[in-house]
């Protein structure tokens, strides 16, 4: 907005005014100098003038400035969570370990209780902390008399990143357009996707029947949500579908949550390695841009439309792989042709194969 007020402007305009005065305008004189001083704080003062339009606007705005701008309409970023687990433990019942600390794949964990049962909860949040796998020992950190072990078993409720800028930015953009309001369609998506944890909530109006609304959720890693953080939805719009008005839904609208239905996608190719690298590498390499494929598709498809994935797009991707000179025979679940999800589905990856060619 304030591009054009630089410092050589304003000694620009200070030139040409001592030039009409007719006064010495070369550098190193007495007007010059006198002038420069102020040309540098008036060049200033646009510059900050113009931070501040833009640490101002919701387009530019970025960190806690944006979080400000956020809580003016009632939003706030969706904070990391942290992973957790189901355990089993030989020898001490779990209720006598509540509170104890374990360590596990790098990450310190504590025993806590949840509604229907005891879990290992981890102290560290983020998605990373979806990364231990089950049937790892977890070591305690006190000796407990009797404990014989402690094993770490399938993911509970999986941790999630804070929310981006770019996410947050587009839930306030939905506020300020005046688009989710009322409890319409917009408004029940973003009563959903608000609960941390949640990344994508797709809603069916009068699903189940008049007055009804049927959310399907993904959760913030593109996968299916855990039981644990359906039931957060569902208590947070509308507890136990009655449509008392009890939670964010209106008086009368019986709301009902639902996970995902996962579909698992594998793939098998025959990759020509780049010097220096192991298929177990390649295999790793792939499995990561894979995932993160999946995760755009499952997050960022239209809600109007079921979600695709296409071969080509597969083939683009693996061609970049750190480690794949060539491949060929690229199979997608057993085939060579789009993939498409099923309605209220989402893809997540299974099984990566990659053979050796030459």
């Amino acid at each position: 907005m304030f591009e054009d007020y630089t410092l050589d402007y304003f000694l620009k305009q200070a030139r040409e005014q001592g030039e009409a005065y007719g006064v010495d305008t070369r550098e190193g004189s007495v007007y010059m100098d006198a002038c420069t001083g102020h040309c540098i704080r008036t060049a200033k003062f646009y510059s900050d003038l113009s931070n501040f339009y833009e640490m101002n606007s919701i387009d530019t705005a970025t960190g806690t400035l944006l979080d400000e701008k956020a809580k003016e309409r009632n939003l706030a970023r969706k904070a990391a969570t942290p992973a957790v687990y189901n355990v089993t433990f030989v020898g001490v019942a779990a209720a006598d370990l509540l509170g104890d600390r374990f360590m596990a794949g790098g990450y310190y964990f504590t025993l806590v209780k949840i509604s229907d049962g005891y879990y290992l909860q981890c102290e560290t949040t983020g998605a990373a902390t979806n990364s231990v796998a089950s049937g790892t020992a977890a070591v305690p950190v006190r000796n407990t008399m009797g404990l014989t072990s402690a094993t770490i078993g399938m993911i509970y409720e999986e941790g999630t990143d804070e929310e981006t800028d770019d996410s947050l930015r587009e839930r306030l953009k939905d506020v300020v357009s005046n688009t989710a309001e009322n409890g319409n369609k917009k408004h029940y998506k973003s009563w959903c996707e608000s609960i941390d944890g949640i990344g994508r909530a797709i809603i069916y109006p009068l699903a189940l029947g008049d007055n009804t609304v049927k959310a399907v959720l993904i959760s913030s890693a593109g996968t299916a949500p855990t039981s644990a953080l359906v039931d957060k939805v569902q208590e947070y719009v509308d507890p136990n579908h009655e449509g008392l008005g009890e939670g964010a839904a209106n008086i009368g609208a019986h709301f009902y949550a639902y996970a995902a239905v996962e579909t698992q996608l594998s793939f098998t190719l025959t990759a020509v390695l780049a010097s220096g690298y192991t298929a177990e590498q390649v295999k790793a390499n792939a499995t990561t841009v894979l995932t993160a494929y999946l995760k755009k598709i499952a997050l960022e498809s239209s809600d109007d439309t079921q979600m695709v994935i296409h071969y080509v797009q597969i083939v683009s991707i693996l061609t970049g792989v750190d480690g794949i000179s060539d491949f060929r025979d690229l199979e997608i679940n057993g085939g060579s042709a789009n993939i498409t999800i099923g309605t209220d589905n989402v893809g997540v990856l299974g099984e990566v194969t990659v053979n050796v060619g030459t």
